[in-house]
């Protein structure tokens, strides 16, 4: 019984023990959590990825390619939850107010609401290099233009005298703080081009050094340059506190800007003045203008080509223009046609009989024409009013174009009906000039847009024969009768113009190299009363067309019973030649006897009569002829 005693209160002893142990600890739990509770919580807000670049981020040139930035989170990274609490009541505040402003003016006038929500929000403007605050940071800027012998010169002040349009701006800066840069400007620089320039293209990039560190933009003659974020914060990072750089840009002069300023351009820089002097007559000289010249149409049956040339002027006009319009080439097969004459005449609207016709804007005045002697190398436009003109040329004196202005000339030639054509290629060259108080101008055009050319050409392959036209008749007094056919024929698709007064020559001969001789051929004659001529397989009326003979093949005569002719020639009327367009054809048919006494004359019971038939046209020499 003492022993239960004692153990028990052994263990009532311990149970004290612990007890205390225990509310000791739970003592320091409750100071701990109170504790811990009292400081604030602390949150992260960075939504960028920790990384620190290795040598897997940059290639064999050391270039950078990896697309993660280089991130190491600090202290800002994370902020105070009563910062947020009272950065989240301060936001709901605001809208608050905002929203209260909405529903109690918005029945006023609602731009009032955008312009209370806009105050809430702080827009970085770009970096202005152009402001009068910050042109310190330009240290030079050079002017590169074509000097005379069109080799590109740099000026960064002083006078120059360009010959072309064509301009390069380069611009050096340095001392631009990296840190303000990057953030009071979102690292965006701008620059204002010079106002006498336009068409700016970008040419090249963003330099420090030789170092690509950015994009260019160019928009309203203004640049912007947006800096590689990555290449900025590392310059920041490093404690690199000013940028150097340069930045080159392509454009063309203005015109219309400089004429206003005798052909000035100035470009003040510091103490520097850069002038570009183009002259008064800058628009004559440098405004640009474009030509085509075409052949436009082939008029297959009456024989006419239809030229155009188009004058298109560009965005600063032209004053004073004249196109020199030749033919350089078998001028001989060709004569402008309509009324042109030596006298200058003013143009009309109106396609009519083949008369020259100029097509223009609505509200614009039409310019003149006239004929001329084609210029010799000393002279680029020939006078008007010459009586005596033996190599021909056309003058189109447009006067002034506007901006953008577009006009065409057409024309119509007349190809020789007298002259072989076929194969003989025509070539045509348009010149394009502009006249000033000082001197002629001419312009700068493709040899593509300023020339034409022209083939004519005659294809009456297998089409040109000549043929037994059925089947050889022995007559009742023992005579033969042969039935001929000349046939020609022009292919439509590869020919291009008529051939003029055709005509059918036919001679009898004994053998391909040699002529009947006289004894024989009283014996071998034409039947004149058999020939037939047949045009796109329809008979022609016999008024139409004549028939003449010969008994040497040279001189040819009307027909008589007491001759024995052994040839002919078949022509059409001089009111009603015989005119052959592509795809048309035509022949004749006649017979030819022989009478039983040739026979005896040779002392054979066969004889050979043979035809060779040749066929000529006033614009067309035809190949070997054929014999049957």
């Amino acid at each position: 019984m003492q022993e239960y005693l004692r153990r028990l209160l052994k263990d009532k002893a311990r149970l004290r023990k612990w007890k205390r142990i225990m509310i000791a600890l739970s003592c320091i739990v409750v100071v701990c959590t109170v504790y811990a509770l009292s400081l604030p919580a602390q949150t992260m807000t960075c939504d960028k990825e920790e990384h620190t670049h290795t040598a897997e981020c940059y290639d064999d040139n050391n270039e950078l390619i990896c697309e993660k930035e280089e991130h190491t989170h600090t202290d800002d990274c994370y902020k105070q939850e009563e910062v947020n609490e009272q950065e989240e009541v301060v936001k709901d505040e605001l809208e608050t107010i905002n929203n209260e402003q909405v529903s109690q003016e918005s029945e006023e006038e609602t731009t009032t609401t955008t312009t209370k929500e806009t105050t809430t929000e702080t827009t970085k403007q770009p970096f202005d290099l152009s402001s009068e605050a910050n042109k310190d940071k330009i240290t030079s800027v050079f002017m590169y233009y074509k000097d005379a012998d069109d080799k590109w010169q740099n000026l960064d002040k002083g006078d120059a005298k360009p010959n072309s349009t064509e301009l390069y701006l380069k611009v050096e800066f340095d001392k631009i703080n990296t840190k303000n840069l990057l953030e009071q400007h979102n690292g965006i620089l701008l620059y204002s081009l010079p106002d006498f320039m336009r068409d700016f293209e970008k040419a090249g990039t963003l330099l420090a050094g030789d170092k690509n560190i950015g994009t260019i933009e160019i928009e309203k003659n203004k640049v912007k340059f947006t800096l590689d974020q990555t290449y900025l914060k590392g310059l920041v990072d490093k404690g690199s506190n000013q940028l150097n750089g340069s930045f080159y840009v392509k454009g063309q002069i203005d015109l219309t800007k400089i004429n206003q300023n005798n052909g000035e351009a100035k470009l003040v820089v510091g103490d520097k003045t850069v002038t570009l002097n183009y002259g008064p007559d800058c628009i004559e000289k440098f405004g640009s203008v474009d030509m085509k010249k075409e052949m436009s149409n082939v008029d297959k049956v009456n024989n006419y080509l239809t030229y155009t040339v188009t004058v298109t002027a560009g965005k600063d006009g032209c004053k004073d223009l004249y196109v020199v319009d030749k033919f350089t080439s078998n001028a001989n097969l060709v004569s402008y046609a309509g009324n042109i004459s030596s006298t200058e005449t003013t143009l009309t609207s109106e396609d009519n009989n083949k008369d020259p016709f100029e097509t223009i804007i609505s509200g614009a005045t039409h310019g003149k024409i006239y004929k001329a002697s084609i210029p010799d190398a000393t002279t680029k436009i020939p006078d008007a009013g010459v009586s005596d003109i033996t190599n021909p040329c056309i003058v189109w004196h447009i006067g002034d174009m506007k901006p953008n202005e577009s006009r065409t000339l057409t024309y119509y030639v007349k190809l020789n009906d007298k002259a072989n054509l076929s194969g003989q290629t025509i070539k045509n060259n348009a010149s394009l000039y502009s006249k000033s108080s000082k001197d002629i101008y001419e312009k700068k055009v493709d040899d593509k847009n300023r020339n034409a050319e022209f083939t004519p050409k005659i294809d009456y392959s297998n089409q040109f024969t000549k043929t037994v036209n059925g089947n050889i008749t022995r007559n009742k007094d023992c005579s033969y009768t042969i039935p001929f056919k000349s046939y020609i024929s022009i292919h439509e698709a590869t020919s291009n113009y008529t051939i003029k007064n055709l005509q059918f020559y036919d001679y009898l001969k004994h053998d391909l190299n040699t002529e009947i001789n006289a004894d024989l051929l009283q014996y071998i004659h034409f039947d004149k009363s058999t020939f037939k001529l047949y045009k796109n397989n329809s008979v022609v009326d016999s008024a139409k067309y004549n028939i003449k003979w010969s008994t040497d093949n040279t001189e040819f005569k009307e027909w008589n019973d007491k001759d024995n002719f052994r040839s002919f020639v078949l022509s059409g009327n001089e009111d009603t030649p015989i005119n052959l367009s592509p795809g048309e054809s035509c022949y004749i048919t006649y017979n030819v006897t022989v009478k039983p006494e040739a026979f005896a004359k040779l002392h054979t019971d066969s004889i050979n009569a043979f035809n060779r038939f040749i066929a000529h046209a006033d614009n067309r020499e035809f190949d070997t002829p054929f014999h049957n």
